[in-house]
């Protein structure tokens, strides 16, 4: 297989040298060690889809009814009580998220115990939410360690970028026109970095089953975001983030091109059933080939592009 490439060319050159193979990578995803024969994708896929198949055999009765919600919160609470302590630790205290705290808070009517009539989006973020809880609470236990993982990383080079990004600034304007080109797609490379974590950010909102049109912000990272951990690094991501396109913009870089989905547009491109997850963000993979979202393989396990290529040249090359 090809390794997956792109985001170090994308982010290491001081220089501002040959960022091309960012642009280029994209269409040439695949395992991340070349050297060594990767195993067959067939069974890692049919077991993913088994384990699909036998947690939506649970929800076939697809009408809600006065029962449903409640029916819901209880599993989920079940269910929260076998999660590590990882997933469970609040960032900003040694309290633990109450999962069906927020269930209730969010999907449940205010003064009463659950909706007499459960709407359709209501439900539908219900079984996403238990969908999540259920993976995260056995065979998907590590993510929320890997999900700090890349937020650290993402902030890192970010942070690494911007002082880069800063120094052409003082370039001559010979120079500055040389390297233009180069920088346009350096600041896209970087776009990634933001995608991925944006990515998180959105299965974390879902889990949480806030409101669809919910952003990550300061004031509600400790309220409605239940302090979790990898949203702290998220903001600062974010962040850093604008600060690039600033200096960009005074460098005379055109990075309109960078489309970014907003954390809210992730969660409704990724909501709906038979949704092949990525198996780092566990949002949903785009079906067009030549976008950096679109689904690559990785040791019979589905991944974006994008997340796949952090992690392989940026974190580890063992597949996560």
């Amino acid at each position: 297989g090809t390794r997956v490439t792109g985001i170090r060319q994308a982010t290491e050159d001081d220089n501002f040298g040959d960022f091309e193979g960012f642009q280029s990578g994209v269409e040439k995803q695949g395992p991340a060690k070349p050297s060594r024969a990767a195993p067959s994708t067939s069974s890692g896929a049919s077991q993913i889809q088994e384990e699909k198949n036998q947690f939506d055999a649970s929800f076939q009765d697809t009408m809600p009814t006065p029962q449903t919600i409640e029916q819901f919160r209880d599993k989920i609470k079940i269910l929260a009580e076998k999660l590590p302590n990882t997933t469970t630790k609040r960032f900003d205290s040694v309290k633990k998220i109450d999962f069906v705290k927020s269930f209730e808070r969010n999907l449940m009517k205010k003064g009463s115990r659950l909706f007499n009539q459960a709407s359709k989006s209501s439900m539908l973020g219900a079984k996403r939410s238990l969908e999540l809880i259920t993976m995260l609470a056995s065979s998907h236990s590590n993510l929320p360690i890997l999900w700090n993982k890349i937020v650290t990383c993402a902030r890192d080079e970010l942070v690494r970028a911007l002082l880069l990004l800063q120094e052409a600034r003082s370039l001559p304007s010979e120079d500055k026109r040389e390297v233009k080109s180069k920088l346009i797609v350096f600041v896209s490379g970087l776009g990634e970095y933001v995608r991925v974590v944006r990515s998180i950010v959105a299965t974390i909102a879902d889990l949480l089953t806030l409101d669809p049109q919910a952003e990550l912000t300061a004031e509600k990272i400790k309220s409605s975001w239940s302090s979790f951990s990898p949203l702290d690094g998220a903001l600062s991501v974010e962040d850093c983030w604008q600060k690039v396109l600033k200096v960009s913009h005074k460098l005379g870089l055109e990075v309109g091109s960078v489309n970014l989905e907003t954390v809210p547009e992730i969660r409704a491109r990724s909501s709906g059933p038979d949704a092949v997850r990525c198996q780092l963000t566990l949002q949903k993979v785009a079906q067009d080939s030549g976008s950096t979202k679109s689904r690559v393989d990785w040791q019979g396990k589905p991944f974006m592009a994008c997340a796949a290529n952090l992690w392989a040249n940026k974190i580890s090359e063992t597949v996560p």
